[in-house]
């Protein structure tokens, strides 16, 4: 009797990892629709996390976050949609930096820059890892036992830190030249800050909520898209989890000492050029340039993109 119960019990956890798998598959590799909305709210998908859901390991906020989606709400579906066709296809190009996917780097070799950089910007201790990577071709950061050292390209320490306390990032859509600007993150996630900082992780701008990414470095110059959101709390088997609102997501461009270059007041922004950015008021998607200057205007994007 308890052989056939150990296996029963084996039989379902086995059924919701499959699940899971299936489900984690379509959602960071498929577009957002009603039916992918519906199984990841279904009862099953629920159990499923539940199956797996361990203090830390973010599946109890996972189902908290799917229990407060309203299938029938149209508008945060198009979001959705909205959102993917930001990150993912883009017009021109997408905003997403896909330097992380090692499919997309033409290296077929394993624990290359890119997979280091990313492991090293995950918020997780990293005390039995040691390795460097490269930040911008300015920067050698080093990390050994939870602590970060940074040196310049002739091994000279620029700074220290803590990996737990800190991430640090240097990417660009497009780059000329050896960028200057470093991207830091202090805190866990979502109530996390982000600055510039120079060389020497002294800050060059205010705080945003996040800075994603470098937009475009050339010539001593560069923008930065940076975001900001209003959190909201619920309280999940007792303990009150924070999350963003989606619908409050906002985005602007700033330079390399932080001065605006477009507020913060757009729902998504996208580089095209130098001076040119592919921007989203409500419905309405416009080309316009730094000067605030609007080219054209599309009301129907999503439809475009269909």
């Amino acid at each position: 009797m308890a052989m056939q119960e150990d296996y029963l019990s084996l039989k379902a956890l086995a059924s919701a990892r499959a699940y899971l798998y299936m489900l984690f598959h379509k959602v960071f590799g498929g577009k957002p629709t009603t039916e992918l909305l519906e199984h990841a709210t279904s009862a099953a998908c629920l159990d499923a996390i539940e199956e797996f859901a361990r203090p830390g390991n973010g599946l109890e906020e996972l189902a908290l976050f799917l229990e407060g989606i309203d299938t029938s709400d149209t508008e945060y579906l198009s979001d959705a949609e909205r959102e993917y066709n930001r990150l993912f296809v883009g017009f021109g190009r997408p905003s997403l930096p896909l330097w992380e996917a090692a499919y997309l780097s033409g290296d077929d070799t394993l624990f290359g820059k890119g997979t280091l950089a990313v492991r090293a910007s995950l918020p997780v201790a990293a005390k039995e890892y040691s390795y460097a990577y490269e930040l911008g071709g300015a920067v050698i950061l080093v990390v050994a036992d939870g602590k970060m050292l940074a040196l310049d390209m002739e091994g000279r320490a620029l700074f220290r830190g803590d990996t737990e306390e800190m991430t640090l990032s240097s990417s660009f859509t497009a780059c000329e030249g050896v960028p200057d600007r470093l991207i830091c993150t202090r805190g866990a996630w979502p109530e996390q800050e982000s600055f510039l900082a120079d060389l020497r992780l002294r800050p060059v701008s205010d705080a945003y909520r996040m800075i994603e990414s470098g937009l475009w470095w050339k010539n001593g110059e560069g923008r930065f898209l940076v975001c900001d959101f209003e959190i909201s709390e619920q309280t999940f088997d007792g303990e009150t989890y924070a999350y963003p609102v989606a619908s409050s997501y906002r985005y602007g461009v700033i330079d390399e000492d932080g001065a605006e270059v477009l507020p913060v007041a757009y729902n998504a922004i996208q580089y095209l050029s130098s001076e040119r950015y592919w921007a989203r008021r409500g419905d309405t998607w416009m080309m316009l340039d730094e000067a605030g200057n609007i080219y054209f205007e599309i009301s129907e994007y999503m439809e475009l993109m269909d």
